[in-house]
């Protein structure tokens, strides 16, 4: 999953690790003194023994990194200030009612902002927007109000390949994430490249030839 925008839940995953460390090898062990919970060379090649929360955890991501994505900025007014982070995951969820969902690590700013605002933005990158993703995944930086365009609780990135307005639907708290499903209010798109993500790296999209869709657009607020 891409949220480099602060991830406070790594330090509670090495706490885990921590804490952890002393239930490995506790299981029987052979002559050699090789835990068993290790398995052999002959284990199915699809399992992966459980040794510590933070050594499963980057197994994980590199094992749903596999799976392409888009990469989106997601911003919203706050309460008082914007903020606005790159993500991953992103997915469209309901078409009656129009459903899209978000997730946020807990404690990102993005995440308590969409919570005190009750709004947030979409926006789906373009494949020459990288520079764009990579500062909105900076870790503590400020919101860069100059590679946005703010109309009120609206924002989009100009260029993107799609923008969504939605209201809070619902919250869910999902392990060391905030699951948030978004009611759309608005929504546009444009026929160009997204920028992809897949394991762990930007990637652009190359249609070989197919042409993209015409310009889908929705206009409700005058987008």
């Amino acid at each position: 999953m891409l949220q480099l925008a602060g991830e406070p839940h790594l330090q509670r995953l090495q706490a885990r690790n921590r804490a952890a460390r002393g239930l490995v090898g506790r299981g029987r062990t052979t002559r050699r003194g090789q835990s068993l919970l290790r398995g052999s060379a002959h284990r199915d090649p699809w399992t992966v023994v459980v040794r510590t929360v933070a050594s499963t955890s980057r197994q994980f991501r590199r094992c749903v990194g596999s799976f392409p994505t888009g990469v989106c900025v997601v911003a919203s007014a706050g309460a008082s200030d914007p903020a606005g982070m790159t993500l991953n995951s992103f997915t469209s969820v309901s078409l009656e009612p129009l459903l899209i969902a978000v997730a946020f690590a807990d404690g990102t700013r993005t995440g308590i902002a969409v919570a005190e605002s009750g709004t947030f933005s979409v926006s789906v990158l373009a494949a020459d927007q990288r520079d764009i993703a990579v500062a909105f995944a900076r870790a503590g930086a400020d919101f860069r109000e100059d590679l946005v365009t703010r109309d009120g609780a609206r924002f989009w990135v100009p260029g993107s390949v799609a923008n969504l307005h939605c209201s809070v639907a619902e919250t869910v708290q999902a392990g060391d994430h905030q699951l948030v499903l978004g009611h759309v209010e608005e929504f546009r798109g444009h026929p160009k490249p997204p920028l992809v993500f897949h394991s762990g790296r930007f990637k652009e999209m190359h249609d070989g030839g197919t042409e993209f869709a015409d310009d889908f657009f929705l206009e409700r607020f005058g987008w």
